[in-house]
């Protein structure tokens, strides 16, 4: 119904794509990050085992979920405007990165180690200009330009996108840049 209920988001933003949308691929993404939520990040691969668990016990409080999750969509929202479908960040493997991110700012997620911020007024254009600047990482061409982190970073947005261990690292990174400096 998450899924279902946010279809126009997935398609103006270019996230994903109606044949995509045909065959249930809105819902996996939903499912995918809902398991970030609950357990935090974990592999693609470990999806239909999460089906498996929570098909015989659900015992998270959906009203709590939803209102979690359509809150992080909100943030999309005001982070980008109608950008969002011309960004990088449309694509899966970085949109759920900053999903995750996002969420873990300001609810926290069990994977993910560094401070949340919770409720206080975001600067959303602070974030965005952020942003800005891990999207120009990700269209690098020549990473030899790139620092250590920023190399790191770029690898994990080509290659095994759906690991575990590369999604969270593609998640800290973009926390390091989108939290203020203290």
């Amino acid at each position: 119904r998450l899924a279902r209920e946010h279809l126009e988001f997935w398609i103006a933003n270019k996230i994903l794509s109606e044949p995509q949308i045909a065959r249930m691929a809105d819902v996996t993404l939903t499912a995918d990050i809902l398991i970030a939520m609950i357990e935090g990040i974990k592999s693609k691969k470990q999806l239909k085992g999460y089906y498996d668990k929570y098909e015989k016990t659900f015992t998270e409080d959906v009203e709590v979920l939803e209102s979690r999750f359509k809150r992080t969509i909100s943030d999309f929202d005001n982070i980008f405007g109608s950008k969002l479908r011309t960004s990088e960040f449309r694509r899966v493997p970085l949109f759920y990165s900053l999903f995750t991110a996002l969420h873990h700012l300001r609810y926290g997620l069990p994977s993910l180690e560094q401070p949340k911020l919770g409720d206080i007024e975001w600067n959303y254009s602070r974030i965005e200009s952020a942003l800005e600047s891990v999207e120009e990482v990700v269209l690098t061409e020549d990473k030899r330009s790139l620092g250590p982190e920023q190399a790191k970073f770029l690898e994990s947005t080509r290659l095994a996108t759906t690991d575990a261990a590369v999604r969270v690292r593609r998640a800290t990174y973009i926390l390091a840049q989108i939290t203020p400096q203290q």
